[in-house]
């Protein structure tokens, strides 16, 4: 059974920091807050006695000692916080790689059913939040164990009666403070989806910006986004409301310790059960636990924000990717193709049913059939993107649903209908085929891909920047850079959806010629292109995702 992410298991992300983690919270919590404030009482202590007793040497040697410890306190601080800064980020990056390592594990129905929005606000803003939710809970607890509890104590020594009433308001509010937490998580809970839900809206606004001038429905989509922004706003002030009403105890607490300390000090001075030291060391911590305790409620009710994030990472690594498969100790033997009654269904819609048909090593099979008979999703199966719901599909006589990811991706490379194109250069996307591919190997496929032309004619040539999504090039272009990427990879099964569709007559054919000669890889090629079906070893046909 997958254990439940939680926020305590990603706090396991610092396991290698903690030696230095740990010392650097507790020392901070403690010099801002017990060292610091005794010092300062210590220092106002003397100053006091020394006016009333009218002794002036006394007050300039504690000023300039309370500078130097003011001095080495703060250098410190300042190291601690250094410390924490820098075992914070490197918690970031581990987080943000781990949420991204593990959306990459997800078969492709995950990205059917989720928007990108979705996943952008996860990686981006809720990571972010997640950190600072960690960040949050630490210098929470390294507060109250070693800052507000050991300046408590502090107090008790020196009087219990100032030590029980100051204890008292400080347990009154952080009561007060704790029974609106589950409440206000729940709302940022809600606040979450609702900016998750204007970035997909933004998302959609953007990426199909052409579309919506053409159609000339800029009106509608913007009373969409608007009507988001509209529910995020509504949310966000009753968030806003609720926080302040929850915050008002902790502003109260740190006045009203305030005034217990010094008006119970001054009483217990007059009577001389106190000394001067004594009762400015006290009304100092007072005032370090009325500010600290301010400090916790706002820092506590806004971390609610940070715990919602925080929730939505620990569901995403929860999900199941394609870590948990059974994995194979080694890679098939040869490159064979077997799909036995495999069944498909997509959204209780079937799509596929009992297909089998086999695809031999080195074999080029054109599957074709009219729109919608199941082609794609035939070829989404095979490269593991889905897993069927019946039968099994099999490479060299092994099932893929054995094989590990990243098996699946040595052995095969797909191409879909729609080849996508990164931001960065047309070498870039090239080389996600073949990492390390030199020079030499790069204009073969580029020149099987019959983009070598287009190439020499730009002034860049293989460096010219594709823009986002190729806006760069033209959709044959494109298509170009997709093939030869497709065809520098060096996995032995080859599957490419239409790879004709965007390109003339002349540079189609070469294309074809290109694909017919590839014999040492298997080749399955879903097309309506009668010539490409004509050039192939076999064609298979499929009707209402059945083999016809």
């Amino acid at each position: 059974m997958r254990r439940k992410t939680t926020l305590i298991t990603l706090l396991g992300l610092w396991r290698e920091q903690w030696l230095l983690l740990a010392p650097a919270l507790i020392l901070s919590a403690a010099l801002g807050g017990v060292v610091s404030n005794t010092v300062y009482g210590w220092m106002l202590g003397g100053v006091l006695e020394g006016v009333r007793s009218g002794d002036g040497a006394r007050v300039f040697p504690r000023i300039l000692a309370y500078a130097a410890a003011l001095c080495l306190i703060g250098a410190g601080a300042a190291l601690c916080r250094y410390v924490t800064d820098v075992m914070m980020e490197k918690g970031r990056l581990k987080l943000q790689s781990r949420a991204f390592g593990h959306i990459l594990s997800f078969p492709l129905s995950e990205f059917v059913h989720t928007h990108q929005g979705e996943y952008n606000t996860l990686l981006s803003i809720d990571t972010e939040q997640t950190i600072q939710a960690m960040s949050r809970m630490l210098a929470l607890l390294s507060s109250l164990l070693f800052s507000n509890l050991a300046s408590i104590v502090t107090i008790f020594a020196l009087s219990p009666a100032m030590g029980w009433v100051v204890l008292g308001v400080a347990l009154l509010s952080l009561t007060f403070n704790g029974a609106f937490a589950p409440y206000l998580r729940r709302l940022n809970a809600t606040q979450k989806r609702n900016t998750a839900e204007l970035t997909v809206k933004l998302s959609d606004l953007l990426s199909g910006y052409l579309l919506v001038l053409t159609d000339d429905q800029q009106g509608y989509f913007l009373k969409k986004c608007l009507d988001t922004v509209e529910k995020h706003f509504e949310m966000g002030w009753k968030i806003k409301k609720t926080s302040a009403v929850a915050s008002t105890p902790a502003e109260l607490s740190r006045f009203l310790i305030d005034g217990i300390i010094l008006g119970a000090g001054a009483w217990l001075l007059a009577r001389g059960s106190l000394s001067t030291d004594a009762m400015m060391i006290c009304w100092t911590q007072g005032v370090g636990i009325g500010f600290a305790m301010r400090r916790l409620a706002k820092d506590f009710l806004s971390m609610q924000e940070n715990l919602a994030s925080a929730q939505r990472v620990c569901a995403l690594l929860d999900k199941h990717g394609g870590e948990g498969r059974e994995q194979f100790a080694a890679l098939p033997e040869n490159a064979r193709v077997e799909v036995d009654g495999v069944g498909f269904t997509y959204e209780d819609r079937p799509v596929l049913q009992d297909v089998s048909c086999s695809f031999a090593a080195g074999e080029f099979v054109a599957v074709v059939g009219s729109t919608g008979c199941g082609k794609t999703t035939l070829a989404n199966l095979i490269a593991g993107f889905y897993e069927p719901d019946r039968g099994s599909i099999r490479i060299g006589g092994v099932d893929v649903r054995r094989l590990p990811v990243g098996a699946l991706r040595q052995l095969i490379v797909y191409m879909p209908q729609n080849a996508g194109l990164f931001s960065g250069s047309i070498r870039e996307n090239l080389t996600l085929g073949r990492a390390g591919a030199t020079d030499e190997q790069l204009w073969a496929a580029v020149e099987q891909a019959q983009l070598g032309e287009t190439l020499r004619m730009l002034t860049h040539g293989m460096d010219t920047q594709v823009g986002e999504e190729g806006s760069q090039l033209s959709g044959g272009q494109k298509q170009r850079v997709a093939l030869a990427r497709a065809f520098l990879a060096e996995a032995p099964i080859l599957i490419l959806d239409e790879p004709t569709s965007n390109l003339d007559e002349q540079s189609a054919q070469r294309i074809i010629e290109a694909i017919a000669n590839m014999r040492s890889k298997t080749r399955i090629v879903i097309t309506h292109d009668e010539v490409l079906a004509r050039a192939a070893d076999r064609v298979i046909e499929m009707k209402s995702g059945r083999i016809a």
